[in-house]
């Protein structure tokens, strides 16, 4: 019987066919997407403005642009036409931010920042900085983009960030094929009354870890030596 089964499951796939199916996806209407960070460390910071695709199409890939500041590509349009505003509601402060261009960012600092640009000659990737504005843990930050006659609003409050009370790095070796990596192992209290997400930086060579992102949702009162590349990281064993 078993061989039976066997032999009926061989045929069924060998008289298999494949059959094309198109999906119409509608169209849909463009919304406004706003892409950025503040930070408690000295900015500037930027906030990158695009438009949502309306429909998903073969071209994507062919038609995408390479944006500088991202360091990466992306398939959407830029908007490079839009006032943005971020208050700090603590401090009754609100930064203007201006649009901000990437050119020339693979020479040396202190030979693009010396260099003068003619106005027609500056390329912007649909990204705006802050010109005064630093994050303070505590606060609470309103974001105002108005674009094409209407108004778009978002608040976000900055909690405090626990001190780290030590680090030291694992020597991780990679599977085959795969880099070995300095992974950092970090020691600190994390409020247990909260919910938090985390987001590790380990800035440096290509032997370091670069960054990933968790959930405290696991994480005991004293975190003893958090093994950061249990988060998540797209540069995996990259």
């Amino acid at each position: 019987m078993r061989n039976l089964f066997i032999a009926f499951i061989l045929l069924i796939i060998s008289n298999s066919c494949i059959k094309e199916y198109n999906i119409d996806l509608e169209f849909n209407q463009h919304r406004l997407v706003v892409d950025g960070v503040i930070t408690n460390q000295n900015g500037p910071h930027y906030i990158m403005l695009t438009k949502s695709l309306s429909k998903l199409t073969s071209d994507d890939y062919t038609n995408r642009k390479y944006v500088p500041i991202l360091n990466g590509y992306i398939t959407a349009e830029l908007i490079n036409d839009a006032q943005v505003y971020i208050t700090d509601n603590d401090e009754s402060i609100t930064d203007t931010l201006i649009r901000s261009w990437t050119l020339y960012r693979n020479l040396p600092d202190t030979a693009w920042k010396s260099f003068i640009f003619a106005s027609d000659s500056i390329s912007y990737y649909g990204c705006y900085q802050t010109s005064r504005l630093k994050g303070i843990p505590g606060h609470t930050y309103s974001i105002t983009v108005k674009w094409q006659d209407k108004e778009y609003h978002a608040t976000s409050f900055m909690p405090p960030v626990p001190p780290i009370d030590s680090v030291r790095f694992n020597f991780t070796k990679g599977a085959v094929g795969k880099n070995d990596f300095n992974i950092p192992l970090l020691y600190f209290k994390e409020p247990q009354n909260e919910k938090n997400y985390y987001l590790f930086v380990t800035p440096g060579s290509s032997r370091v870890w670069p960054y990933s992102i968790l959930s405290d949702e696991y994480l005991k009162d004293y975190v003893n030596g958090l093994d950061v590349c249990k988060g998540v990281s797209p540069d995996y064993w990259m």
